[in-house]
């Protein structure tokens, strides 16, 4: 009986060895796909993080420059009446 309980024994920790190693495996191929699914997600929502970035970016900029368009446009009709204003007094004269 000894020898069965032996053999029982060594075949035991053979296949817990074996259970171990795989397991062992399948965590060292896990771990990786893991981690390229999180850098794949972060990468992810980096992109959209700049996408929304560039577009607010792009909406301040159109604002400044259609700002920017109305104080030229203010200056040259300031212009223009200035230039009108000479003419009168030359007129005038």
């Amino acid at each position: 009986m000894p020898m069965k309980a032996s053999i029982l024994h060594q075949t035991m920790i053979l296949m817990e060895a074996t259970i171990r190693r795989r397991a062992s495996t399948n965590m060292k191929q896990t771990i990786p796909k893991v981690l390229r699914k999180e850098k794949l997600s972060l990468i992810k929502l980096q992109r959209d993080y700049i996408r929304d970035e560039n577009t607010r970016l792009a909406g301040t900029h159109r604002i400044e420059m259609e700002k920017q368009q109305l104080e030229l446009q203010h200056l040259r009709l300031k212009n223009h009446l200035l230039e009108l204003e000479i003419e009168e007094l030359k007129k005038r004269g």
